[in-house]
């Protein structure tokens, strides 16, 4: 449960909060009007009632034949005049001053290409089904704290502590196993990954896509 649910719960005690993932999940606090399932979204979804708003955060990647079938899912158990939003990184890296320009990461993240590129599909799906006031919102957020904003410097921070936890088990996968590269050239890179992002003389940012809009009546 993140704050922003915690926070509709409380200011709307009479709606329910219902979060799925395909693993279980342990909340860090309980409040009455807030539940989880164990879900496994790209299956038959087993609930009989409709939802007034169904928000997908950090949807992974699918085949395209499965992310017809999530989106008609999606679609399917949205109650009519209901909203939809989607959220995830578009993970092309970016530079207004091309100070990356050369860095191994950035070679990384060019060589994947397109399959972390998939939230870009959001605007078909949604308004293949039927939206058609779809609305798309994007936020660039910087990798490390490199920006002369404190708050941005806080994100940049927190940035660089949730991508270097993960750029293992995310990279490996891609690179060995799609595009086999040796063990050996991914386990280089990643080494260059861990020590270049945190150097703000670098000046990565990523974006965030939010998609949304309304199932008509």
């Amino acid at each position: 449960m993140s704050l922003s649910q915690a926070s509709e719960s409380t200011k709307n005690p009479t709606c329910h909060i219902l979060g799925i993932d395909v693993e279980p999940v342990v909340p860090p606090f309980t409040l009455p009007n807030c539940s989880f399932e164990t879900v496994d979204i790209t299956k038959p979804w087993p609930f009989e009632s409709k939802f007034d708003y169904i928000h997908a955060r950090g949807v992974p990647d699918f085949p395209p034949s499965t992310r017809e079938t999530v989106f008609d899912y999606m679609w399917d158990h949205l109650s009519p005049g209901g909203w939809i939003e989607c959220t995830n990184w578009v993970m092309r890296l970016e530079s207004a001053d091309r100070s990356t320009q050369g860095t191994r990461w950035r070679a990384g993240v060019s060589a994947m290409g397109g399959s972390l590129s998939f939230p870009l599909e959001w605007q078909r799906l949604m308004t293949a089904r039927g939206c058609r006031n779809l609305q798309i919102r994007k936020y660039p957020v910087p990798l490390n704290p490199w920006p002369p904003s404190e708050r941005l410097q806080k994100i940049g921070s927190m940035m660089t502590e949730n991508t270097l936890s993960v750029v293992d088990m995310v990279t490996s996968p891609i690179l060995e196993g799609a595009l086999r590269w040796s063990k050996e050239d991914c386990d280089s890179i990643i080494r260059d990954f861990h020590r270049e992002l945190p150097d703000t003389t670098y000046h990565p940012f990523i974006m965030l896509y939010v998609s949304f809009g309304p199932k008509p009546f």
